[in-house]
């Protein structure tokens, strides 16, 4: 396996994947485009049209970019930010994950789509609710509308934390022969479904980046990891 694919729950008027350990999409913030590598990885795995990505330096923090065709064409440097909207065609939104949520947003009423990097911090602060804001302005989307993917991440098998996080969500610690743990997924889903999200329009790859070794995890120790590159683009 080199690519998870979505097809279940996304249309053919999308191209939604997110890769694993055996090509690195670590981006220099100095060097927004794809590599020579990482460019082969696509065409080795039949995905066209993926020259490029719209890149953000991930900071954390609910900022989302609205990724248009002139923008992207001409990208030079990496805004901040953790999330990307876009309704043009041909423009391959990124987030690059290694236990973070990569969430996948599609609005196919109004041929829009959105990727977010779901790192806690971000979940806390409400990068989800801002996302799907920026995308009911700007896009004329409705929540009960878009149909929304979690990629690999950390589950709660394996996100373990100290008595002292648990401040930051209170009432969603799981506990387990005297430790706590966080289910992330979890909290988004019910973030999504008081945002107004339908149930049925999620899907859930179900895998944990720290217990699968196909994909890099900085929770597991990789310390030094790599990242996964979760994509999204309207055909």
């Amino acid at each position: 396996m080199s690519i998870v694919r979505y097809p279940k729950i996304f249309s053919k008027q999308v191209v939604a994947l997110t890769t694993d350990r055996k090509c690195d999409f670590f981006f220099s913030e100095s060097t927004p485009r794809l590599s020579s590598k990482q460019k082969k990885f696509f065409i080795q795995n039949q995905i066209k049209g993926i020259n490029n990505f719209y890149n953000i330096q991930q900071i954390h923090g609910k900022r989302v970019i609205f990724a248009n065709k002139k923008n992207f064409d001409k990208q030079k440097r990496i805004p901040k930010a953790d999330a990307l909207v876009t309704n043009d065609r041909g423009v391959a939104l990124a987030v690059r994950t290694a236990d973070c949520i990569p969430l996948f947003l599609f609005d196919p009423k109004n041929k829009a789509i959105g990727v977010i990097h779901g790192g806690w911090k971000s979940i806390k602060k409400e990068i989800i609710a801002a996302t799907i804001k920026t995308m009911c302005y700007q896009y004329k989307t409705k929540a009960k509308d878009l149909k929304i993917a979690f990629g690999p991440s950390i589950r709660a098998c394996c996100f373990e934390v100290e008595k002292k996080f648990l401040k930051n969500f209170p009432d969603q610690a799981l506990g387990k022969s005297g430790k706590y743990y966080i289910d992330l997924v979890s909290i988004v889903k019910k973030q999504l479904k008081r945002l107004g999200v339908q149930q049925k329009n999620i899907f859930d790859s179900k895998m944990c980046t720290c217990c699968d070794h196909r994909f890099f995890s900085y929770r597991r120790g990789d310390v030094l990891s790599g990242r996964i590159a979760s994509v999204m683009m309207l055909v």
